[in-house]
């Protein structure tokens, strides 16, 4: 099985989120489309300004989606 990672940034004080991320990698398992998730959500809050994170509730999830069909 193959995964796509989509992450999604939203400003829970303003009730908004930014369309979602897609990472370009195609991943073969669902570890490493996990593990890199958080480590890319992580990525996010620490290229944010703090201020701006907590007034604006910055709120980032992320999902592996798999990939149906042939990836090759």
């Amino acid at each position: 099985m193959n995964f796509i990672l989509m992450l999604y940034i939203c400003s829970i004080a303003n009730d908004i989120c930014a369309p979602p991320l897609q990472n370009e990698t195609v991943f073969s398992d669902w570890y490493s489309c996990m593990t890199t998730g958080h480590a890319d959500a992580l990525d996010v809050y620490t290229n944010i300004n703090l201020e701006r994170v907590n007034d604006e509730e910055i709120a980032i999830g992320f999902e592996c989606l798999e990939i149906k069909g042939d990836t090759t």
